[in-house]
């Protein structure tokens, strides 16, 4: 807009400050109600405590600066020769990795006494310990379509498995960002249903729709 003069003296600035504390305070308080009869949810008053315990602690974020701070003094001193120093630097490590574990062993326990359930939209409180979370998509469907996709010397419109899952991965490479990509576990592809496998499916839904009838 700037590079354009005529169309920049058509508009009037306006410059917004960022809020402070108590000014996000109060616009979260306002937005809440709205976000919570909009998602059948109450927001619970501990998200600082969330965040302290998802947070790496200050301390231990120190000691493990003084650990690598005397891992260099250590090293350096080696070099030099000095194995006296080495020595009494060795000691020192030793001593703060022993507070580091401790440290690190107290926010491990304060963590696992965090509330790990969660409420759906039906309200239905669910728990998540030892939960193992599958994610579906359609992602690459498209891509699979004669009319999307070069045949080459594949004679059947429906591409074999490895060509499939090569279509699909680049698809889902290009959709998600690789921080959430290498968060998860596996991705599966599913192989294309054989005609006997539909007949089944049909029939499942045949045999309960004959159910309902009765």
């Amino acid at each position: 807009m700037e590079a354009d003069k005529a169309l920049e003296r058509r508009f009037h600035p306006i410059l917004v400050r960022e809020p402070n504390v108590e000014e996000t305070i109060r616009i979260m308080e306002g937005v809440a109600p709205r976000y919570e009869k909009q998602h059948h949810v109450h927001y619970e008053a501990g998200a600082r405590r969330h965040i302290s315990l998802i947070s790496i602690p200050s301390n231990i974020k120190k000691l493990e600066q003084e650990n690598q701070r005397l891992q260099y003094d250590k090293s350096e001193a080696f070099n030099g020769q000095d194995f006296e120093a080495a020595a009494s630097l060795q000691m020192k490590i030793l001593e703060v990795e022993e507070h580091l574990k401790s440290a690190r062993k107290k926010w491990e326990s304060e963590r696992g006494e965090v509330d790990s359930s969660v409420t759906d939209a039906q309200g239905h409180v669910v728990s998540f310990r030892n939960t193992i979370l599958i994610e579906t998509s359609n992602l690459g469907t498209e891509a699979l379509s004669p009319e999307k996709r070069n045949i080459g010397f594949i004679r059947s419109e429906t591409p074999y498995y490895l060509e499939a899952k090569h279509l699909v991965m680049h698809e889902v490479k290009k959709f998600f960002k690789p921080e959430f990509l290498n968060r998860l576990d596996d991705i599966i592809v599913f192989h294309y249903l054989e005609e006997g496998q539909i007949l089944q499916i049909a029939h499942l839904f045949v045999k309960a729709l004959t159910e309902s009838m009765k």
